[in-house]
């Protein structure tokens, strides 16, 4: 016999061996730089959202010439002498406002996080434009 059938008799053993071999490996490499590739865009999309982050709070201690305010404004806080403008830098506009005109002080009731109609889960009240109390639901 010629060929590969006289020193094989039952085909090449070794030969398919070292193909899954190769098939494997080559599997495994693929994956891990698989893995590298979505690890690597992972870290620049941190780098971005740090970076993103690090712009506002720097644009917000500018604009309020404070570290404080600008911090708790970047935190999301709502305290009392709170300002309009830091409410809005803080949650965002809000979804609804009752206005009330008592006397000569300007009341507004903020809400936020809408549920349902005419229900909020967080409601803030605005006396002359500054946080004087403010009603959580959870």
């Amino acid at each position: 016999m010629t060929g590969s059938g006289a020193r094989f008799p039952h085909g090449p053993p070794i030969q398919a061996a070292k193909a899954a071999w190769v098939i494997e490996n080559v599997l495994a490499v693929t994956c891990i730089l698989g893995f590298c590739v979505l690890a690597v865009a992972m870290v620049f999309a941190l780098e971005r959202i740090y970076a993103n982050r690090q712009a506002r709070l720097a644009h917000l201690i500018s604009k309020y010439n404070s570290y404080e305010i600008a911090k708790r404004v970047f935190c999301r806080e709502i305290w009392q002498g709170q300002t309009e403008a830091q409410l809005i830098d803080s949650l965002g506009a809000p979804a609804a406002v009752d206005r009330e005109l008592p006397g000569t002080t300007k009341r507004e009731a903020w809400k936020y996080r809408p549920r349902r109609a005419n229900h909020y889960l967080l409601r803030i009240t605005l006396e002359n434009g500054v946080v004087t109390e403010w009603r959580s639901e959870r």
